[in-house]
């Protein structure tokens, strides 16, 4: 069995035993599966266990079809897969994904000003509400209504389970009403909760008092299912009346707004609402000339805008439009790369561009090489406006993904084609991204550029301060865009460099021995040939790690160790586990993969599956040659293994704590001393918080604070106090909690 999923069996079975000992722990749990309502109570358990302020959970696919990419680093939540043994499936906070496209996702929230329509829908769904006056008293109202249509089924799957549990000794009448009333409390709290309603003021921790009498995994899984069942009823009705109701205002706000435009702006719109064919103009994404790859500038709209202009909107469609009107007033202009025309839109003159084009021509030459290296020519940046954009506000316009079209554009682009192998030699002496950006972003200025691809379909570009901004199409009609802060555009060309599609033949054999792509002795050319992929691309995947916190630190350590090869390959399939990512290669397009039979990189038709007996090989190959590590993790991999010392000394207390309580518990009930028994949940919580570096739980509603330490001490001090023949052991473990192992728990005032 994976260990990996042998791990997960156990902390839902851990987490179950700690929300059923503890109504603190099951109010708090509930928070989490208000939040997380549309899954199931196992998944919600394990949600709760991995990180429990989650709001809103989705696979690593979902929400890159929202426009949201995985942070870097992130661990994932895993759950297992039902009807399947062994298999894992992960998924990820909104909290942990990043919106740098501008993709928001929204989430509904409960307002009073539509409280109306949602009772009026929980009423026709589920029944008369007696007490409408107030929300929280229609909500409660509505979870008695629902709990009394559904509770049957849930009694008749109790009673069969009730046998080894507190429940067992009950009355099946009081079974009855203990659940209902727990059950009740339970679906309105979550349900509350998730509206943004002050459930303090309306519960206290003793309504879930009853929570610890459903102490076995087969009680608690009724309880846990029928709360996470009836609450997700309830609160899908809701969400679809909040959510009509926000539609139908906006539609109201819509519909009044264009009641109030004048006839001159409609007639306007109506002049305007399609490109202008004529020539020198803005045209459609199509091209007349598929074949060409050319770039036009269009007119900065900011040119001769008042200063109070600048400062609101630039890109408005009068100025725009007036750039469309003026065009064809220039002469096309030759970039002398290769006969290419850059047609200009608009009044401007060159004039004041022949500086920058004879600075290229300088940079151009190999003997500059060496200075551009150096950083860059600050004479050549520019003076960029902020582009005002707000990342977290979702676009009207599409996102506009095609990597394969956005990494043609910055190669082939008229900023940047002339300094290709500038910048590669500039990228292998400096490995920061935000200097690999600000280098990038001295190219540009603010011009509009449009550009023909390969494909034939029209694409543009205008540069900010902070970001790029590229289109598909023509600006004023453009379908898609996306905008790209700087460090990302150096991700686009670091992912074209390690692809070797950045340079061409004749520009790679100009960058010095120094500059150029390291490959290692001559096993590379031997390689190459197996894979669709360069090796330089292959193992900057490797040099990932396995995406687990410390993974690659663990992978480090085991190769030290000298082992078979044998050894390694079963390490590797047990540290990477099940699980894939998104852009493997920066800006790619490809997906990676990982399971029992190896890595797959894939993208399209293209599939390159490394297995781990090469993954083992050729990362044996990279530690060998020192390129595995990277500078700041090697200065860190001391610290990690004595960290992971510490660590392996604090769960092997943990495991002799938990050995003792055991031990004391079974005596003193055997001798029927159950009075002086010790809480056998709360002192494996205290272990395993101990063995992972805790100091504290962090108390909920009246409970406070607790700090492990003092606990641990408490809990050995009572085992102590008995003057068993288990006392000398306790005397042992707390003379170990005086030592070194102790220092970074102790209480600081």
């Amino acid at each position: 069995m994976p260990r990996k999923y042998d791990l997960i069996v156990q902390l839902s079975e851990d987490t179950a035993s700690k929300i059923s000992s503890s109504p603190a722990q099951f109010v708090s749990f509930l928070g989490t599966a208000a939040s997380n309502y549309k899954y199931g109570f196992e998944d919600q358990l394990l949600i709760f266990a991995q990180k429990k302020n989650a709001v809103a959970c989705a696979e690593i696919e979902t929400w890159n079809k929202l426009g949201r990419w995985v942070n870097k680093g992130t661990k994932g939540i895993a759950l297992l897969v039902d009807g399947t043994q062994y298999r894992l499936r992960y998924v990820f906070d909104i909290s942990d994904t990043n919106s740098y496209y501008g993709h928001n996702v929204r989430l509904w929230n409960y307002d009073d000003r539509f409280k109306g329509q949602v009772t009026d829908a929980l009423e026709n769904s589920f029944g008369e509400i007696e007490h409408k006056a107030r929300f929280e008293g229609a909500v409660i109202n509505i979870a008695e209504q629902v709990v009394d249509d559904n509770i049957s089924d849930y009694l008749e799957q109790l009673s069969e389970v009730t046998a080894g549990s507190a429940l067992g000794s009950y009355a099946p009448e009081s079974i009855e009403k203990e659940f209902r009333y727990l059950l009740t409390n339970s679906v309105a709290y979550a349900v509350l909760l998730r509206c943004g309603i002050d459930t303090t003021k309306i519960y206290s921790i003793d309504d879930f008092s009853s929570i610890t009498d459903f102490n076995t995994p087969e009680t608690l899984s009724v309880i846990g299912n029928a709360t996470s069942d009836i609450s997700e009823m309830i609160l899908r009705e809701i969400e679809v009346t909040v959510r009509a109701a926000e539609k139908e205002e906006l539609e109201n706000r819509t519909f009044a707004q264009t009641n109030e435009l004048s006839d001159n702006e409609t007639e306007r719109s109506d002049d305007y609402g399609t490109d202008v064919q004529t020539d020198g103009g803005l045209s459609s994404s199509g091209s007349e000339n598929p074949g060409e790859s050319e770039d036009r500038e269009i007119r900065d709209a900011s040119q001769g805008l008042s200063e109070e202009s600048e400062e609101s909107d630039i890109h408005g469609d009068d100025d725009l439009r007036e750039t469309e009107r003026s065009s064809g007033t220039d002469r096309p202009r030759s970039d002398g790369g290769g006969g290419e025309a850059d047609r200009s839109v608009g009044a401007e003159t060159w004039s004041d561009r022949a500086d920058e084009e004879n600075r290229s021509d300088e940079v151009d030459r190999d003997d500059e090489l060496a200075e551009g290296v150096g950083g860059g020519d600050g004479t050549r940046r520019t003076h960029l406006q902020l582009s005002g954009h707000d990342f977290d506000v979702r676009s009207e316009i599409p996102y506009y993904y095609a990597p394969d079209e956005k990494n043609e554009l910055l190669r082939n682009c008229t900023a940047l084609k002339n300094h290709r192998k500038e910048i590669a030699a500039f990228f292998e002496v400096n490995d920061d991204r935000k200097e690999r950006g600000d280098f990038i972003k001295s190219f540009f200025d603010e011009t509009f550029v449009e550009h023909i691809l390969e494909n034939g379909e029209r694409v543009g570009y205008r540069a900010y301060d902070d970001l790029l901004h590229v289109w598909h199409g023509s600006y004023l009609s453009r379908d898609k865009e996306d905008f790209i802060p700087w460090w990302r555009v150096a991700s686009f060309i670091q992912g074209q460099m390690l692809l070797d599609t950045w340079l061409t033949p004749e520009e790679k054999g100009l960058i010095s021995a120094d500059g150029q792509l390291k490959l290692i002795e001559d096993s590379f050319t031997e390689k190459k040939s197996e894979f669709a992929l360069p090796q330089a691309a292959i193992d900057y995947v490797l040099t990932r790690g396995s995406g687990v916190s410390q993974g690659k630190m663990r992978i480090y350590e085991q190769f030290g160790k000298q082992e078979s090869a044998e050894k390694n390959i079963a390490f590797l399939k047990n540290e990477y586990g099940t699980g894939g990512y998104t852009n493997p290669i920066p800006e790619s397009g490809y997906w990676e993969q990982h399971d029992g039979k190896g890595i797959e990189l894939k993208k399209g038709d293209t599939k390159v599956l490394l297995t781990w007996n090469k993954v083992a090989k050729r990362i044996g190959e990279l530690i060998a040659a020192d390129r595995y590590l990277n500078n700041a993790e090697k200065a860190a991999y001391p610290e990690y293994l004595a960290e992971k010392e510490e660590r392996e000394r604090r769960y092997q207390f943990a495991g002799s704590l938990i050995s003792l309580v055991d031990d004391f518990n079974d005596y003193e009930s055997q001798i029927d001393n159950d009075v002086v028994m010790i809480d056998r949940y709360k002192a494996r919580e205290y272990a395993s918080l101990f063995g992972q570096g805790e100091r504290m739980i962090r108390g909920y509603g009246n409970y406070p604070d607790e700090y492990v330490l003092p606990a641990l001490r408490d809990i050995l001090n009572r085992v102590i106090s008995e003057n068993t023949h288990l006392s000398e052991r306790a005397r042992e473990l707390l003379d170990g909690l005086s030592g070194e192992i102790a220092k970074p728990f102790e209480l600081t005032e």
